[in-house]
């Protein structure tokens, strides 16, 4: 739900948002009208490897859809647990973790990159927990 009166009102925008078990919602520090969230059908499929089918959405505010994030470099559907986000506070940079690795976006989405660390195929049967990005 999303409130721009303080919480007075609430809406629920739905639009284009398939998956609706969301758990990570990071808007981007430069414009915070646009949003990414990680959701699944349900939390199995959020956070359980063996059933893992999770996706990431964006939108960019007002009245506009969810647009579903896929083949931009970040893993999403079956195998891959719910994502995680953190940002720095710089515009349109994110962090992101899953059981696939550690990833970063510099255009909110549009693209990501792989974050060169060691990732242990052991952690492919993770779900992670939090993520913390220091400016």
């Amino acid at each position: 739900a999303e409130s721009d009166d303080g919480g007075e009102s609430w809406r629920r925008p739905q639009a284009g948002l398939e998956h609706r078990y969301c758990w990570s919602v990071v808007p981007d520090p430069g414009d915070s009208d646009r949003v990414m969230v990680s959701s699944a059908s349900g939390a199995s499929t959020a956070h359980t490897a063996s059933r893992a089918d999770s996706h990431v959405y964006r939108r960019d505010g007002g009245d506009s859809s969810w647009e579903r994030l896929e083949g931009r470099g970040l893993p999403t559907g079956e195998g891959v647990v719910r994502t995680v986000f953190a940002t720095t506070g710089k515009p349109g940079v994110v962090f992101a973790v899953n059981n696939r690795g550690l990833f970063l976006t510099r255009d909110f989405g549009d693209s990501w990159d792989r974050v060169g660390i060691d990732w242990p195929t052991g952690l492919k049967d993770q779900t992670p927990r939090g993520l913390v990005a220091l400016p």
